[in-house]
């Protein structure tokens, strides 16, 4: 709508917009409204938006001395639309070293991004080939312990990704490390010395970590938070770093053959991760867990956890080998009627794929989880994809054409990722284009 408004009402409803900040956050400065530092502002609060920069740029430049910005009109309008969302939310994406931040008040002050160049790309020291992990979920607070084969690479020291994590251990072929001699921490980095990683015992160099973290205080809608009626994950692009120390990074790619869930029953009766359910069982103070194996490699960023307490829908798809997949969609209770033109979606994009591209679906379970607080439309994640509830809920009396279309193109889009994007993926993220583009190609 912001196009078709004329330029002198969008000009006003800036200048009204930063009178008001002004007012209800500053005190007045000699009489007088900062109008021309209130749009400065606006735009400093969209640096790090790769779309509005150039914008930014020249409303903001040394060249400004009054508030009539020579700024084109489609730049003014773009602005007004931007600021006023950012503004609005109270919060702004911006790019530092190698991931997105949130910034939790608009006004903080941004540092400048980091350019990342195609042509700097190193493979990394080490890789990891096995992941074994444990999350025990309770109130306030998740532990999560992992245990990563290494294979060595390259040699040397080995950087870990990590952010907002409180470490409580790590050990080299089950021998406790201390910090300063087998490893240091630095800012947003867990790095295990060279020479512990030579001590090691060179065929079989497991390195284990434990970390809490706090999902119920997490509000950036990456790694593991906590929403509504469950925990979820979100890992793409760098979230795995918010979930365990790790290299987030999506050519290193490894089995993840054990990952337990330990969560209360009565408030996490469904506990979900990537690959097949291989056991489940009771515990102790109300308490249970189960075991999921996915047996295909894959890079931090497909790894998913969905625990809560939720309603689903089931039904099978056979495939052309005969293989019985087990489909299952999980919803909130009051929203499970309206599922099941997903889960035809799904059957017809399983199926399209095997006709199409004579490519069979490759696990026993295909689990979808719709979610409404989630910061993407929906996420490929390996055998457990999870969608914004907009994406996935339609029901006849409610849904107009477009509604269904719309969903029955997102779900085939994920999908098709399995074979896109899942199993052949992305050596780093300046290829991400290739695996979206190639399997837009595929859906469309």
């Amino acid at each position: 709508a912001f196009w078709l408004v004329p330029r002198g009402l969008v000009w006003a409803c800036m200048a009204i917009a930063a009178c008001v900040r002004q007012i209800v956050t500053k005190p007045m400065q000699q009489g007088r409204i900062g109008v021309r530092h209130e749009v400065a502002w606006m735009a400093q609060t969209l640096r790090g938006y790769s779309a509005p920069v150039a914008a930014a740029e020249r409303l903001t430049r040394s060249g400004l001395k009054s508030d009539a910005i020579p700024a084109s009109n489609a730049e003014r309008m773009g602005l007004a639309a931007l600021a006023t969302s950012a503004t609005s939310a109270g919060i702004c994406r911006r790019r530092v070293g190698r991931r997105y931040n949130t910034v939790a008040t608009a006004t903080a002050t941004l540092e400048a991004p980091t350019e990342i160049l195609r042509k700097d790309y190193q493979q990394p020291s080490f890789f990891i080939r096995e992941v074994t992990l444990t999350v025990r979920i309770f109130d306030g607070r998740t532990e999560v312990a992992s245990r990563m084969l290494l294979e060595k690479n390259t040699g040397g020291s080995l950087p870990l990704d990590g952010e907002d994590l409180k470490l409580k251990k790590v050990l080299l072929c089950g021998k406790e490390l201390k910090e300063g001699e087998g490893y240091t921490l630095e800012k947003e980095k867990l790095i295990i010395s060279a020479d512990a990683l030579e001590a090691g015992d060179s065929t079989d160099l497991w390195l284990e970590t434990e970390v809490e973290i706090e999902p119920e205080k997490n509000t950036q809608l990456s790694g593991l938070y906590f929403s509504g009626s469950m925990y979820c994950t979100q890992m793409e692009a760098e979230g795995f770093r918010r979930f365990t120390y790790y290299l987030d990074r999506p050519d290193v790619m490894a089995k993840f053959t054990s990952v337990r869930l330990e969560a209360d029953e009565s408030k996490c009766p469904i506990l979900l991760s990537n690959g097949n359910r291989i056991d489940s069982g009771k515990l102790e103070e109300g308490r249970h867990f189960a075991v999921w194996s996915d047996p295909f490699a894959k890079p931090s960023y497909l790894f998913a956890v969905v625990a809560g307490d939720l309603a689903s829908i089931q039904d099978k798809f056979i495939t052309k080998s005969g293989r019985e997949v087990h489909l299952e969609i999980f919803a909130a209770k009051e929203d499970k009627d309206q599922l099941w033109h997903a889960m035809r979606s799904l059957q017809n994009s399983m199926k399209w794929d095997e006709e199409r591209f004579g490519l069979e679906y490759d696990l026993d379970i295909y689990n979808i989880v719709a979610v409404k607080d989630f910061n993407m439309g929906a996420m490929e994640n390996k055998s457990l994809n999870v969608f914004n509830t907009s994406l996935t809920l339609a029901r006849e009396d409610t849904a107009t054409d477009d509604d269904y279309e719309r969903i029955e193109g997102v779900i085939g889009h994920e999908y098709f990722h399995n074979w896109t994007g899942n199993r052949v993926t992305c050596r780093d993220w300046f290829q991400l284009t290739l695996k979206e583009g190639l399997t837009v190609y595929r859906d469309q």
